[in-house]
């Protein structure tokens, strides 16, 4: 039901972070796809080698390029599910938050995506409460450095395909 698309600058504890999250939502029809170069891609093959259950619906695609939108776009070409989700690299969901996201677009299909309120990781913790409701300050928001703080992990939302 749902494609998770994760473009890898770099392996290491945050996309660990990031998978124990995946593997404990409350949904299971999910794939996946973890797109990167091969450098970035080499330690997440072996991690994954290491017999974790749900390798099958995990898939590594090899974009050969820095660039991180062009590896956004790599991803999101291979999804196999009618919708899709992009997180970055160490962030982070609430256990059931796919299941509710998905019902949700469902239960609407006027609604061509969904977000949420963030929790930015930074030493504060802020809570970023504009968005798609904040229809005079929306057009002029930059989430990936959403206000108040210039860092963080900021989940960016949903598409329709």
């Amino acid at each position: 039901m749902v494609s998770i698309v994760t473009v890898l600058p770099e392996p290491g504890q945050q996309l660990q972070a990031t998978a124990r999250t995946i593997l404990g939502q409350s949904l299971s029809q999910w794939e996946w796809l973890i797109v990167g170069d091969q450098s970035s891609l080499a330690p997440v093959r072996a991690e994954l080698a290491n017999g974790n259950s749900s390798a099958l619906r995990i898939r590594i695609l090899d974009a050969s390029t820095k660039n991180a939108v062009a590896a956004r776009n790599a991803g999101a070409r291979a999804t196999r599910a009618p919708f899709v989700i992009f997180l970055e690299s160490g962030d982070l969901l609430e256990p059931s938050a796919l299941e509710k996201m998905l019902w949700f677009l469902i239960s609407f299909p006027e609604y061509a995506f969904v977000a949420t309120h963030v929790v930015a990781s930074t030493t504060r913790h802020d809570w970023i409460t504009t968005g798609f409701m904040s229809r005079a300050s929306f057009s002029k928001i930059n989430f990936a450095e959403a206000p108040p703080c210039s860092s963080g992990n900021i989940h960016r939302g949903w598409e329709l395909r």
